[in-house]
């Protein structure tokens, strides 16, 4: 039986900022700013590669996964050039250099030699570390081109006179390279702080550290199983895909049609399926633990209640927060999938005889022959616009209920069962110091009704112990976060109040 009388380490950390002495958690690193949480390659002090020797005992992706997500910066600022690269050799995509037309460059390089002197006054100066400020630069400025390649993607829409949006325009990719880059560091942080939490869950003093180990070994061995070497994760991304490949093929991700488009979107999307996959397996392992559902030589695993645990949340706030953070990753790729429907799907209506736009590589798959359908146009524009939506809210369901209210039930029942158990050993030691007198209640109080008023002391602040593992504020952040997506997509689903 291991010693749970130690005090509980904060598991909810990235595990590349902890230093382990004698398998102690003795020190960790200071927490990366928002900006810090990717390596920007090119910098000399950001590694290639994670530190191996480091890595903890539970892997949620596996290594090409890992290295997409760790530089995904570096991944959309090449993607981001691509496509514009892209955009300028066709001739029938408006690229960034006709927007530029109308532009005076004169003031653009003022200011950008401004803030140029300004930069290298910041670093020269020592106010902030050399490497620290480039990052920072480098993912700000990347972030705010494709903010308003976004925003412009929003008038371009709207401002055209030609049905279906006009032209194809470069800007079309801009929502998703940004939700990919914000989303992507969201993801890497989780992955590392996930992997962490997982590994060292035992020492939160609400399991049993040894019998955590067993139940461990088994949730690693699952999350690597697979048919003939391949991962379970990729087989599914893979199959999940082979449906949007053939939508695509029709009139691209975005109305779009460029191949560096194409590519990075399957390469993002498989990345997340596989994800979502891997964390779906983590997942149903905590809510086997969280139910009782697994045994160790005949003996259940499961949490124990600790109404005065430091977290503030009965030992249960670890396991809240990394619900929380994928939460927050589940609403930004629900809004990006709302904006796509409402504009993409605005541009690309089925309202012709025939498509606006068909990309060339539609010829490859010999399908551009039932593009003039117009039912099939109708199939075709659902799959891509309001399929990814629906199935988020299927997520958004299923994600909710296996963690908030699955662990809100767990620690309602811990804590009905600690003030249950508190209650009956209170009365047990009453019935031996005050044996019941003549004249009065024949019951004595161990035989009343539980609830009664000699049930109240001293354990009256148990009522008032945690039954979620978040703050409750933050909990209706959650909800509301979750269907402002929903409600945004309403316009998309009735066409007529879009154009409106």
């Amino acid at each position: 039986m291991s010693d749970r009388s130690v005090y509980p380490i904060p598991v909810w950390r990235r595990w590349d900022l902890s230093i382990d002495e004698e398998g102690t958690e003795v020190e960790t690193l200071p927490e990366k700013q928002f900006f810090e949480l990717c390596p920007v390659p090119f910098l000399p002090g950001d590694a290639l590669f994670e530190d191996v020797a480091k890595r903890p005992d539970i892997s949620f992706a596996p290594l090409a996964v890992r290295m997409v997500l760790r530089h995904i910066p570096t991944i959309v600022l090449f993607a981001t050039l691509a496509v514009v690269v892209e955009a300028e050799l066709r001739s029938d995509v408006i690229g960034v250099s006709t927007v530029l037309q109308g532009m005076h460059v004169a003031p653009l390089l003022f200011f950008a030699l401004v803030w140029g002197g300004i930069t290298a006054v910041f670093i020269k100066s020592g106010i902030v570390p050399r490497d620290t400020f480039l990052k920072a630069v480098i993912i700000a400025s990347l972030g705010g081109a494709l903010a308003l390649g976004t925003m412009y993607e929003a008038y371009y829409t709207f401002s055209s006179s030609v049905p279906n949006g006009g032209s194809p325009h470069v800007s079309y990719m801009a929502s998703t390279l940004l939700v990919s880059l914000v989303a992507g560091m969201f993801a890497y942080d989780l992955l590392l702080k996930g992997e962490n939490m997982f590994s060292k869950l035992g020492k939160t003093n609400i399991f049993d550290e040894e019998r955590y180990e067993a139940f461990k070994t088994e949730l690693a061995a699952d999350l690597e199983e697979g048919v003939a070497g391949v991962r379970y994760g990729y087989l599914f991304a893979g199959l999940f895909l082979l449906n949007f490949i053939s939508i695509w093929s029709v009139n691209g991700p975005v109305g779009l049609g460029l191949v560096s488009g194409l590519v990075f979107t399957l390469l993002i999307d498989f990345v997340l399926l596989v994800g979502v996959f891997q964390f779906l397996i983590g997942i149903t392992g905590l809510r086997r633990i969280m139910r009782g559902q697994f045994t160790v030589e005949g003996v259940t695993l499961e949490p124990t209640y600790l109404p005065y645990h430091p977290d503030g949340h009965a030992g249960f706030g670890d396991i809240g927060r990394c619900a929380m953070q994928i939460n927050v990753i589940m609403i930004i790729v629900g809004v990006f999938y709302v904006w796509r429907a409402y504009f993409a799907g605005l541009r690309n209506f089925p309202t012709l005889p025939d498509p606006a736009f068909v990309p060339f590589y539609a010829d490859l798959l010999g399908i551009t022959s039932v593009v003039g359908s117009q039912g099939y146009e109708w199939v075709i524009w659902g799959s891509n616009y309001l399929l990814p939506i629906v199935a988020y809210l299927l997520v958004v369901s299923f994600w909710f209920y296996y963690t908030f209210w699955e662990i809100h039930k767990r620690m309602v029942k811990g804590k009905k069962d600690t003030i249950l158990a508190k209650q009956s050993d209170n009365r047990e030691m009453v019935r031996v110091t005050h044996p019941v007198r003549s004249g009065d209640d024949p019951r004595g109080d161990d035989e009343l009704p539980v609830g009664e008023y000699t049930d109240r002391d001293p354990w009256q602040s148990l009522y008032e112990a945690p039954e979620w593992p978040i703050n409750t504020r933050k909990l209706a952040w959650i909800v509301s976060g979750n269907a402002f997506p929903v409600l945004f997509s309403i316009p998309t689903l009735l066409p007529e109040l879009a154009v409106i």
